[in-house]
């Protein structure tokens, strides 16, 4: 990594072929109220008009860095850090939005937190279609040791754009892992919250734009079934401490029947039903067997009956 100079925050913002929305990203981080920030901009091999829009921003505080190839935004994040110059990092998106007073509110909260506090993330709302909904779900409490809630899943809890983390931590945990294409931050934040503790800013400070394009990774099933892979082979044993094996099984199964590898699936169903005999994990191995169309529906009718069974003064009659 870059020597330390007396820049407080670096920003990373990777990017590839973006050049119609990193101008907007851009311009949300050179108008934080907090100005102490560099900005590294990596350009992940751009096809499109990326360097002359990013070539028209004056500000100093702005690097461009832009790679040969296209690599993937792991390898563009491990560039930023490495050439950071601040004690702490955080995370844009080509695709979002920061709401002014983002930066400033993770530094004081990093100033003020003790050392073994690692990342500080933020309340945002993800923007699809024009409707806007409050992340993270169900978890807007969760702060200190997150780690057993982070092995439940990442989902809406803590993208990498709403995250600050001290410098440090990526010196003790180490740089992304590059050979996931999707579910990086979930696998960082697993590693990082083992070491540090997290503090959660309740607010939404950043606006996440969902994006449907054929190049977004979010759409990519077989980058999902890789990375999940890889992390259900780490992090087996951790994953069924907090029960939750069974359940990221399942999830593996039914990308697989998505992605057009039902003999895979159901493989993945039958290993969770073996790790898990409950009533859902059953139902998934079933419902696997019907392919990727009934999957969900037979689900639903699963989890609807489950909750009438709960609220119901006692067992159904047989």
């Amino acid at each position: 990594m870059a020597d330390q100079t007396d820049t407080t925050v670096s920003v990373v913002l990777p990017t590839y072929n973006r050049a119609h929305t990193v101008r907007t990203a851009i311009d949300s981080v050179l108008a934080q109220s907090y100005e102490d920030f560099e900005l590294i901009v990596v350009d992940d091999g751009s096809t499109d008009d990326t360097p002359a829009v990013v070539g028209d921003v004056s500000d100093p505080r702005v690097q461009y860095l832009r790679l040969p190839e296209n690599r993937g935004a792991n390898v563009a994040r491990n560039v930023g850090i490495r050439e950071a110059n601040g004690k702490y990092i955080a995370f844009q998106d080509s695709d979002d939005v920061w709401r002014p007073r983002k930066l400033g509110l993770q530094v004081a909260a990093l100033e003020r937190a003790p050392e073994n506090v690692g990342v500080v993330y933020t309340g945002y709302y993800r923007v699809n279609d024009g409707e806007k909904q409050y992340g993270p779900r169900n978890k807007e409490t969760v702060a200190g040791d997150v780690h057993e809630e982070m092995l439940k899943g990442n989902g809406w809890f803590i993208p990498t754009a709403v995250a600050a983390v001290r410098r440090t931590c990526f010196d003790t945990v180490g740089l992304f892992d590059e050979r996931l294409q999707r579910l990086q931050d979930w696998e960082m934040w697993i590693r990082i919250s083992e070491r540090y503790e997290f503090e959660f800013i309740n607010e939404p400070l950043i606006e996440k734009r969902m994006q449907h394009d054929q190049q977004s990774i979010r759409s990519d099933t077989e980058a999902f079934v890789h990375a999940m892979e890889l992390i259900l082979s780490v992090y087996r044993d951790e994953f069924r401490a907090v029960n939750r094996l069974a359940q990221h099984q399942r999830q593996l199964g039914y990308q697989y029947l998505r992605n057009g590898n039902p003999l895979r699936g159901r493989r993945y169903f039958l290993r969770a039903m073996k790790n898990d005999c409950s009533a859902v994990s059953v139902a998934a191995a079933i419902a696997g067997m019907a392919g990727p169309g009934n999957y969900r529906r037979i689900l639903k009718v699963h989890r609807l009956a489950s909750e009438r069974l709960r609220l119901s003064d006692g067992p159904l009659h047989s």
